[in-house]
């Protein structure tokens, strides 16, 4: 089912497999099974600059900008009541919020995927028997009626929207099986995406934005994300939930090439420097 009118609340009471969630099974079966989800002031800023794209329309409705100078003692307990249910920023981060969206709409590539395009929809699915659920930020339609092709579209707010430090980022969370996930989601509905793009954004200056064609590596997250799914079926069906070590003893760890020494001080030997 696709629903471009469930609300972010209703879809996050949806008792099905969500990518968020999922994605922890890459670091262990138990970090999937004690999974928690939670907030902190860079996801606001995020969801702030998605409602800001993506629902320009009741943007203002959605966040309250709070001007003191912490967020306790009376007068903030009285604004937070008073604003129940919204964003709440105070200045420094709706300016931020301000620029990343500026970038965003300074980027013409990023407002042709974005302009006309549906945009939050929740999409649920039936995976080999397992109920998911997807919230697309947007979805671009190519070509036209008689023959419809779409776009999948994601925004991310990041701090690095260089190719090299966004390829990190993408590795490190996984963005190209979510979009496989979402991909594979909309498919079961009958919609055929032709095209995976990220729009990234900067969270700090200077607020750049770069959009990125990941359709290559999709199948490289479609397999990833499979790959969880099968994991989580045997816990499922044994009802075991291994950490990262697992039975296998104590792990042995290994430095990444970057901090690595020269093989000559790891074999003893003195380094030439002359």
């Amino acid at each position: 089912m696709i629903d471009a009118k469930l609300s972010f609340e209703d879809y996050v009471s949806l008792a099905l497999v969500n990518f968020s969630r999922l994605k922890k099974m890459g670091e262990s079966p138990l970090a999937y099974h004690r999974y928690e989800s939670t907030s902190s002031p860079a996801m606001v800023i995020g969801s702030a600059v998605h409602a800001a794209v993506l629902e320009p329309d009741t943007y203002a409705d959605s966040v309250a900008v709070y001007d003191g100078a912490v967020r306790r003692g009376k007068a903030w307990e009285a604004f937070a009541t008073a604003n129940h249910g919204k964003m709440i920023l105070n200045q420094r981060e709706a300016d931020t919020v301000g620029a990343m969206v500026d970038a965003v709409r300074g980027n013409s590539d990023a407002m042709k995927l974005i302009d006309g395009a549906q945009v939050e929809l929740s999409v649920t699915w039936d995976h080999d028997g397992r109920a998911c659920k997807g919230r697309v930020d947007a979805l671009k339609m190519i070509g036209d009626e008689s023959d419809p092709r779409y776009i999948i579209v994601d925004l991310k707010t990041t701090q690095d929207v260089s190719p090299r430090g966004f390829a990190r980022t993408v590795a490190n969370y996984h963005y190209h099986g979510q979009l496989a996930f979402y991909s594979d989601g909309l498919h079961s509905n009958g919609v055929q995406c032709v095209g995976h793009a990220i729009i990234a954004v900067q969270n700090s200056h200077p607020f750049d934005c770069a959009v990125y064609d990941l359709h290559d590596i999709v199948p490289q997250g479609r397999w990833q994300y499979q790959q969880w799914l099968e994991k989580l079926a045997w816990c499922e069906k044994y009802d075991l939930w291994p950490g990262v070590q697992g039975d296998d003893g104590q792990l042995v760890l290994e430095l990444p090439k970057w901090a690595e020494t020269p093989s000559a001080w790891r074999d003893g030997e003195e380094e030439d420097w002359t």
